[in-house]
């Protein structure tokens, strides 16, 4: 993702996990979700969130562990995971899924 933003001079980034719940519940989601695993990084640590209702919540600011979301639909479960900060084969290639973003504020 950084040669790519640097190759384009975009701010690309990895979703945010919010960005990827909000995805989730949306009605065409439920036609990508309902055919496929989907293993999918993203860009928060892996932490508790407030007790509150929030806008577009933000986890912790620091740590050694990211959030990945999965949807299985064998059993259409959502599940919520942490992982180490290195990206590994074994959640890597056809198992894993990356979705870049730029932040609306930051397109010209």
């Amino acid at each position: 993702i950084n040669q790519l933003a640097s190759e384009t001079k975009l701010p690309y980034r990895l979703i945010t996990e919010a960005e990827w719940e909000y995805f989730a519940i949306m009605p065409f989601a439920e036609s990508i979700f309902s055919s496929q695993y989907i293993v999918e990084w993203c860009s928060d640590y892996y932490g508790d969130y407030l007790e509150k209702e929030q806008i577009n919540p933000q986890g912790p600011s620091s740590g050694n562990t990211y959030v990945v979301r999965s949807y299985s639909p064998d059993n259409k479960k959502w599940k919520r995971q942490k992982r180490a900060s290195t990206y590994s084969t074994k959640y890597g290639g056809s198992e894993a899924t990356i979705r870049i973003a730029i932040s609306a504020d930051q397109i010209q």
